[in-house]
């Protein structure tokens, strides 16, 4: 039997703390719908690609960052080199053929953007960064001689000036996001695949214009709050296009190793993203 202790912390884009405390828990009801969804994209997450998003060689690929930005409003530029010359193509991923993650190792500061690409290879983007340590993550799927595979990439970088140290917010079960209050029941399987869900409401009242976000209905990043190992998760249910859902967002979730994990859902409600960030101690 597994169990799991689920404290979710911080549902607001500015870091707010909440928490849930779950012990025993079931699995969270699926529509007919969703069941055939789920069984159609258990374990559809990104920590079946190469590599786990810590720093180095990769079946020869390596993220290089050509820079070390200054805190503040930046730019930043990187290359994804394959046996140190530049990749040039990528296949598109979730509506994008690159993500880059960015997050300091105390895990605040999460950015997920989008950066462009010149013919060289030589990725840019913008960013807003504190000083202290980070890490740079790079989810795609490079295209090297005519195979795509799916890559994460890592780097790690320091921001120069006096870092302040961010700790975990406090443990509760609900928050409030720009009006819209998200709950989470359920659990997130070792191996296993298990039903978690994200419930959203406004005004006491079900959220159901939940719509497309990078071709899904959200997206969940995992990221080890002691190995900063990266994980990337989306619901079961196929996105269809034009059509809303919610108020409850499921996945059918699971992550490699036991472990205290970093959370990150990002969803688009009102025709706004938000996201949610969580603790969660994952056990057996």
């Amino acid at each position: 039997m597994w169990r799991k202790v689920l404290l979710l912390v911080g549902l607001a884009a500015t870091f707010g703390g909440v928490a849930l405390r779950v012990h025993n828990h079931t699995r969270a009801a699926l529509s007919a719908h969703e069941k055939a969804d789920a069984a159609a994209m258990a374990g559809m997450n990104h920590g079946m690609a190469t590599g786990n998003g810590t720093p180095g060689v990769v079946s020869g690929l390596e993220l290089k960052l050509l820079s070390v930005p200054a805190a503040g409003d930046v730019s930043m530029s990187f290359q994804i080199l394959n046996q140190g010359v530049p990749v040039t193509e990528f296949a598109e991923n979730h509506t994008k053929k690159l993500h880059f993650v960015l997050v300091k190792t105390d895990l605040s500061g999460f950015q997920h953007i989008h950066p462009t690409m010149t013919p060289d290879g030589t990725w840019t983007t913008s960013a807003k960064l504190t000083a202290g340590s980070w890490r740079a993550i790079a989810d795609s799927l490079p295209t090297v001689g005519s195979m795509s595979m799916q890559m994460i990439l890592a780097a790690d970088f320091t921001v120069p000036g006096v870092a302040v140290t961010t700790p975990l917010p406090p443990a509760a079960i609900t928050a409030t996001v720009d009006g819209y209050t998200v709950t989470a029941s359920g659990a997130i399987g070792v191996g296993h695949a298990h039903n978690f869900t994200l419930t959203v409401t406004k005004d006491g009242a079900p959220v159901t214009d939940i719509g497309e976000y990078l071709g899904a209905y959200g997206h969940l990043v995992a990221i080890d709050t002691k190995k900063l190992t990266y994980n990337h998760l989306h619901p079961g249910r196929v996105l269809e296009p034009g059509v809303l859902v919610g108020p409850d967002v499921v996945f059918q979730a699971q992550l490699p190793a036991d472990s205290l994990y970093r959370l990150f859902f990002e969803f688009n409600a009102g025709g706004s993203i938000h996201r949610a960030e969580f603790t969660m101690d994952v056990f057996e």
